[in-house]
Order: C-alpha cells, then structure tokens, then sequence
C-alpha cells in the first residue's frame, strides 16, 4: 500500500476555570499538509497546535509534544473577547501578547468537541501567532464544523 504522506497533529485548549482539552489524531495526510506549530491566546486562555509530516509508512509513531512557550511579552496588544453559544463577540478590552504572537485573530464558528455536547458555538479575539488567515492550519478541520469568521490583522 503506497502511503503519499503520515500526520501527527496534537492540540491544547486551556480556559481558566474549564477543564482542558487535549487532542491527538494521527493519519495519512496529502502532500500539501505542512509542518506547524499554530498558538492563539486569550486572558486566561490559551490554544496550540503542532502538526508534523513525515513520508514513510508509520513513520508517526513517535508521540508529539509543543515546543516550549515564550511567555515574554513582546509589546503587540490585540483586541479580547470571549464568547460561548455564540458567533460574534465584540471587543471588551485588549490582551498583551506574547512570545511569538504578534498578530490578531478574530474567529467564529462551530467547533466540533471531544466530549458533551458533541458541537459549540464559539467567538473569540486575542493574540496569535498565524501571520495570516492562509496560515492557519487546515489540519483543524477535524475539529471546526463551520467556520463563520477568521480575521488575522496587525496588533497594535
């Protein structure tokens, strides 16, 4: 059986005063998969995946785990919100961002969840490290059903 590519794609989502998320999935991937590490954060929140390619038959056996993360803050201030069961959220203050997210991110859309309820509804804005919308891995679309707005603009 020929085998164009293996992927390995961890994720992390961690909201103060929810339990965490972790994620694995391990799959054959098209060639067009790229290695990447991808961070968003929020006021006590943070999100990151890491996502690697290799070409041969098993070759992702070996388990992942995420780079360190540079908790120094870089000066780039981004738009915060935070919203559940819903699609929009507008601004109520900024974040400091961190390490290497110097960039932006407004998102909105359906997530599908490893736990009950199966799906959510989600906005947010805060800090990434995606220097645009064509950066952010399409590796998540196991995991977002919908994905109503996805804004990466300049911090300030």
């Amino acid at each position: 059986k020929t085998v164009k590519g293996c992927h390995t794609a961890i994720l992390e989502y961690n909201l103060e005063g929810s339990d965490p998320i972790y994620g694995v999935l391990k799959n054959c991937s098209a060639l067009t998969t790229k290695n990447a590490v991808f961070r968003s954060a929020v006021r006590q929140g943070l999100y990151q995946l890491r996502v690697e390619v290799c070409q041969k038959d098993g070759c992702n056996k070996t388990p992942l785990q995420f780079p360190p993360i540079n908790k120094q803050l870089n000066g780039v201030k981004c738009p915060y919100c935070n919203a559940t069961n819903a699609l929009t959220c507008e601004a109520d203050g900024d974040v400091e961002c961190f390490g290497e997210m110097t960039n932006c991110i407004y998102m909105a859309a359906t997530f599908y969840r490893p736990v009950a309820p199966p799906v959510e509804f989600s906005a947010f804005r805060g800090c990434t490290s995606a220097k645009s919308t064509k950066d952010y891995p399409e590796i998540l679309s196991n995991r977002v059903q919908d994905t109503t707005t996805l804004e990466i603009s300049n911090g300030v």
